[in-house]
């Protein structure tokens, strides 16, 4: 072992972790959403023909066997879980740019626009 060497292990940075509570709303929005997406697909397929919104829905989709409408529930809760995740998503991201931090904080400064002079040979 050399004289200048070290023995002492660096510390590594420790890294911030996700407050447990937004693990949680987390782990209910995964249940919720889909379980949103489901109960408003089977609302969607049962009260649609009033409204005539089931003119959409193609032969092929529909099942010979069991439940007929099954792979049409499943792909209208697909769907819908997407659009109500990104809803989701969209009012997070207002609230946040409505009551989030600041963008430079008091000891930041914007970033410079001066590139230098131009050059020339």
């Amino acid at each position: 072992m050399g004289r200048r060497s070290t023995f002492y292990q660096k510390e590594t940075p420790k890294r911030r972790e996700v407050h447990p509570v937004w693990r949680g709303i987390g782990c209910i929005m995964m249940i919720l959403i889909p379980g949103i997406g489901w109960a408003s697909a089977r609302l969607l397929l049962r009260e649609g023909p009033k409204f005539g919104f089931n003119d959409f829905i193609l032969t092929g989709w529909i099942s010979t066997s069991g439940y007929p409408l099954l792979y049409v529930e499943i792909g209208m809760t697909i769907f819908l879980s997407l659009v109500l995740y990104l809803l989701f998503m969209f009012v997070s991201f207002i609230i946040n740019q409505a009551m989030g931090p600041p963008r430079y904080g008091s000891l930041d400064a914007p970033q410079e626009s001066y590139r230098g002079k131009p050059y020339k040979r």
